[in-house]
């Protein structure tokens, strides 16, 4: 990804929605928010905190393929627009988040995860001793309830604490972690969000400071 536009790499290839052809790509493609349909954004204007979907596309009668952006997820709801005898598509595993400065954020996709090129704070020196929503909306997309994270905690306390992390309002799914005396520790871990990219988070004391970060995140919506 740059700023303002995705690439799909040369050999990529997707059966359309309907199943009647293949997509592919024998070269590589641009997708670009600041252009108006194929190669770029399906319908209106960019906007800022917004998320955008990718779809391969194809003209039936011409055989030409591109990729298009558009705000509408269909894996949920809604139809986007195509242009002019693009008839087939398909929604890709792909979700590009446009920041408050309506630039994209860096990725990269192996898979079916997405990593983003720099940790994406979402909770900065929480110190809740009551379970608290870590909302990750922002940086996990509706197609996902999966998120890669990374935990920093530092114990300001000459004893040792519990914190706590787990899926919203789920407690059978919570996971519990020790940091000791004036102690500090970071590792990446997963946890499950719920169906609104929401976790939580509590620790022990509020000698604790605790802050998560979005490493990315595993399609786990769109098959």
């Amino acid at each position: 990804t740059s700023v303002k536009s995705v690439t799909l790499k040369a050999g990529s290839i997707v059966r359309d929605s309907t199943n009647v052809e293949d997509i592919y790509f024998p070269s590589n493609v641009i997708v670009d928010i600041t252009v108006s349909g194929a190669g770029g954004l399906d319908t209106g204007t960019e906007a800022s905190d917004t998320w955008y979907y990718v779809y391969a596309i194809k003209n039936p009668i011409s055989g030409a393929v591109s990729v298009i952006l558009s705000a509408t997820n269909e894996a949920i709801t809604g139809t986007i627009t195509l242009p002019t005898g693009y008839t087939l598509k398909r929604q890709l595993k792909i979700a590009v988040r446009n920041d408050s400065g309506s630039d994209f954020i860096n990725f990269t996709l192996d898979n079916d995860m997405v990593l983003y090129g720099k940790p994406q704070a979402v909770l900065i020196g929480g110190r809740a001793t009551d379970y608290t929503d870590i909302v990750c909306t922002g940086r996990i997309p509706p197609i996902s309830r999966k998120g890669y994270f990374l935990k920093t905690i530092k114990n300001n306390d000459t004893n040792y604490h519990y914190y706590y992390l787990r899926t919203n309002g789920v407690t059978t799914r919570e996971i519990q972690f020790r940091v000791g005396e004036d102690g500090s520790d970071s590792s990446a871990l997963i946890v499950l969000t719920d169906s609104d990219q929401i976790i939580e988070y509590k620790v022990g004391s509020a000698v604790l400071d605790l802050t998560i970060y979005v490493y990315g995140y595993y399609i786990t919506e769109l098959f």
